[in-house]
């Protein structure tokens, strides 16, 4: 059977046991499936056909710039890229030129001479070593929101993965990135390290992802609360919670947490255009 065949099969068996988009409250038939996270993550675009959520085409489209961005962001290391790494962030830069220019023009603003400065400086201020031997690229306002939605849809699809349920609209979900100068600086907090579970990956026979890719989720008993801790690659991490039903905790401030269906509004609300 051909590649595409074997696609298609899967893609139909997956909308066949669960046929409602998981980005979107589970209300909107899902017509696609998406890995998550994204194939461009790992080496070659290779990766075990696992964690593949049903998607409908808007959900699907809309994270297309936030998926490349972090799979470059991921790839940025104090250390040199080695071979196949180099091969792949050069392939995905020149992606982003044509799919999202925007993006590249801040990171070339970004990693002018003056911009240069400015990251060691803000790095040094924190505590992180700098080499000045190294570059640096700092995310700016065209970068955070992209990082911000895929830390919500990755949330998401964990939890997905997790239940083998979409969360409803009723549901609340709460996202946020860290770089690696982040973690070097302020350490993993104690109550995420606490109450997660044991690190996993993706592995397929003596293939394991834990290199690319590493994760630790905790659902609460009643089922109420989702959290999940991923690191992707050497420069990115992410923490999210999610809670199925806000109404039973009327006393938390629910501000800055979004339901399933507003996901889209992070790339124009200002509130994650910073960090």
């Amino acid at each position: 059977m051909s590649e595409a065949k074997l696609k298609k099969t899967a893609t139909n068996r997956l909308l066949a046991q669960h046929p409602f988009c998981c980005f979107c409250g589970g209300e909107t038939v899902a017509t696609t499936r998406e890995h998550y996270p994204p194939k461009a993550l790992f080496d070659n675009s290779h990766r075990p056909d696992q964690l593949v959520a049903p998607a409908c085409n808007p959900c699907n489209d809309v994270s297309r710039n936030a998926d490349l961005v972090t799979a470059i962001v991921a790839r940025w290391r104090f250390s040199e890229l080695e071979e196949t790494e180099a091969a792949d962030i050069k392939k995905l830069i020149q992606r982003l030129r044509y799919q999202a220019p925007n993006i590249g023009r801040e990171w070339l603003e970004m990693s002018s001479g003056t911009g240069q400065k400015r990251a060691r400086r803000h790095l040094q201020n924190n505590g992180v070593p700098v080499s000045f031997e190294s570059g640096y690229v700092s995310v700016g306002q065209e970068t955070i929101p992209q990082l911000n939605l895929f830390s919500h849809k990755i949330a998401l699809a964990m939890y997905f993965d997790a239940t083998k349920t979409p969360l409803p609209l009723s549901g609340v979900v709460f996202a946020q990135f860290s770089t690696k100068e982040d973690v070097i600086a302020n350490g993993i907090p104690d109550e995420v390290k606490a109450h997660l579970g044991a690190p996993q990956s993706l592995k397929q026979g003596q293939w394991d992802t834990r290199l690319h890719f590493e994760f630790r989720t905790a659902l609460s008993d009643d089922h109420n609360v989702f959290q999940v801790f991923a690191r992707l690659r050497y420069g990115l991490f992410v923490h999210g919670t999610i809670v199925v039903h806000p109404e039973l905790s009327p006393d938390i401030d629910w501000n800055g947490w979004l339901h399933p269906n507003e996901l889209p509004s992070i790339l124009l609300d200002p509130r994650f255009h910073g960090r």
